[in-house]
């Protein structure tokens, strides 16, 4: 789910830095496809938020109301409505600004907790009794705004909200060292270490099995939020995260070129480039 509205927004990037209109003419029939088919699939009830089960890059299915996934779709759905302009497809950008007009505000009024945006679903539902986050701080669940602020498409959600909830994620889940911590199931810090955790549970309501990789650290979740800190303004906050992230692969424990996620020089730490276009300022 999350790499389908991700697609649909590199879709939009590459445009933006190529410029050429012919190379959308060739992809907008796809992206129409796209749109249409997680239409169907996740929003059926046309509501801008995101149902049912959601499989995604933790390896699980989030079910429910969630803004990992949702504030991909909001960000998608902004996309789509500008590439749609560009096309001349006027019924489609207006119904992604419908979409996203009432997903934008349903999210807002219902799942952030004053602090932070959590996952709210019915633990009836066969499989969501286990590897959610529920009223946990995710660390990605601003993921979609971040890729609207690459994109330069503004806020897909309040914006005291947004930053409300980067200072939760720095707040609980930013850790100057790792005694105590039980990191599983693998271990990408050593105890004297500091780095962001991809969730955690400050209010209790942790589940017996949470979401897979809870406790784990990874970088690309660091330059991530960190460059998100950065375009927000929050320089400081984000500049810990990246230090944090360079210091563990300072070539004194760990290869300072390979920042090992799942496997070998894997591709996610790669969203540091960013690191250069937010700190600029630079939108295309």
């Amino acid at each position: 789910c999350d790499g389908h509205w991700g697609t649909v927004l590199k879709t939009y990037r590459e445009f933006q830095q190529c410029g050429d209109k012919q190379w959308l003419d060739r992809m907008w029939p796809h992206v129409q496809r796209a749109m249409h088919f997680g239409f169907a699939q996740w929003d059926e009830d046309a509501d801008g938020v995101l149902d049912g089960p959601q499989w995604n890059t933790y390896d699980l299915y989030f079910y429910g109301h969630n803004t990992y996934c949702s504030s991909l779709y909001l960000a998608a759905l902004r996309a789509c409505e500008e590439m749609a302009r560009i096309e001349g497809d006027e019924a489609l950008a207006a119904e992604c600004r419908r979409r996203f007009e009432a997903g934008s505000a349903k999210i807002d009024a219902t799942l952030f907790n004053g602090e932070y945006y959590e996952q709210h679903f019915d633990d009836s539902i066969e499989g969501a009794q286990y590897h959610q986050y529920g009223n946990g701080c995710l660390s990605d669940q601003l993921f979609g705004q971040w890729w609207a602020h690459v994109l330069g498409l503004g806020y897909i959600l309040n914006p005291d909200h947004v930053r409300a909830a980067l200072e939760a994620v720095y707040r609980y889940n930013f850790r100057h060292d790792f005694f105590g911590h039980v990191q599983q199931p693998r271990v990408y810090a050593s105890d004297f270490e500091k780095g962001l955790l991809i969730a955690s549970w400050p209010h209790g309501g942790r589940q017996e099995r949470p979401m897979l990789y809870c406790d784990e650290v990874w970088t690309s979740i660091e330059y991530h939020l960190g460059s998100h800190m950065i375009i927000e303004g929050m320089v400081e906050r984000g500049l810990q995260l990246v230090k944090a992230a360079r210091d563990r692969h300072n070539g004194v424990y760990r290869n300072p070129w390979n920042e090992i996620e799942c496997g070998d020089h894997y591709v996610r730490p790669m969203v540091n480039w960013i690191l250069l276009e937010g700190a600029g300022g630079r939108v295309y």
